[in-house]
């Protein structure tokens, strides 16, 4: 199998380290851009998407293209949308992990990892390959965010409060800074006064698992679940104010 020579993987420059031939840290692409290194090299060349690009940025590089008039050589492909924030339980953009989620069967599920270079678990760990607790953190979100999507709950939806009642992960690869997939499998389903699901989680990348897990979440009616949660809280409260022998 030949490499294709007229591709360029584009990541964030927190994965500088990863640069090489066929990939770029954005800022170096960029300035390169800029100082016309592309203007006269007469050869197509496509531009995708790895990680720590976020959408504006990925933008940006387009409308920089266009400026010089390279669009018809240089070829940015297309950034996939993120999850909806309160799908994945996350104030802040930088910090959701799945994009592009989709129903693929019945019991199945898939979503890209998309990893922003500001992401909060990537501020003290420069390396260049995707760290374990990002893919751990990005499996909670997929699990998250299949349930809010796509179980049904005998209460409407948005009363729903989520709970990770297990988490079970191994790791068998790294996982570089380029494009991953994210597939999920119901493996089971409880309907009640809350709903419990299973789901068996894999991340692959370029056809080669990176890890694979287990997780099981309970959804919750929000009003009974915030109300146990604040008599748990204040029961921990009184117990540590207890005097201790």
């Amino acid at each position: 199998m030949h490499e294709d020579s007229s591709a360029l993987f584009l990541v964030g420059d927190r994965f500088s380290g990863f640069a090489g031939q066929q990939v770029r840290p954005v800022s170096q692409f960029r300035r390169e851009l800029e100082e016309g290194r592309y203007d006269s090299d007469g050869k197509e060349l496509r531009l995708l998407c790895g990680q720590g690009i976020d959408e504006p940025t990925w933008h940006a590089i387009r409308a920089e293209i266009h400026a010089r008039g390279l669009e018809a050589r240089l070829a940015p492909g297309m950034a996939p949308p993120l999850a909806c924030q309160p799908e994945v339980n996350k104030l802040r953009e930088p910090n959701v992990l799945i994009a592009d989620l989709a129903l693929t069967g019945g019991e199945g599920f898939c979503a890209a990892l998309r990893v922003h270079n500001d992401n909060e678990l990537l501020l003290d760990h420069p390396s260049d390959h995707v760290q374990g607790i990002v893919l751990a953190e990005a499996m909670r979100q997929m699990a998250r965010a299949v349930g809010a999507r796509y179980i049904d709950v005998p209460w409407p939806k948005p009363e729903s409060y989520f709970v990770m009642d297990c988490l079970n992960i191994m790791f068998s690869s790294f996982l570089y800074p380029l494009p991953a997939i994210i597939t999920a499998h119901r493996t089971g389903l409880r309907q009640g006064s809350s709903v419990r699901y299973q789901l068996h989680l894999t991340i692959r990348q370029a056809g080669r698992t990176a890890a694979e897990g287990d997780v099981d979440g309970t959804i919750f009616p929000q009003r009974s679940m915030q109300s146990a949660e604040r008599y748990l809280a204040s029961q921990t409260v009184r117990q540590l104010l207890l005097p201790h022998d």
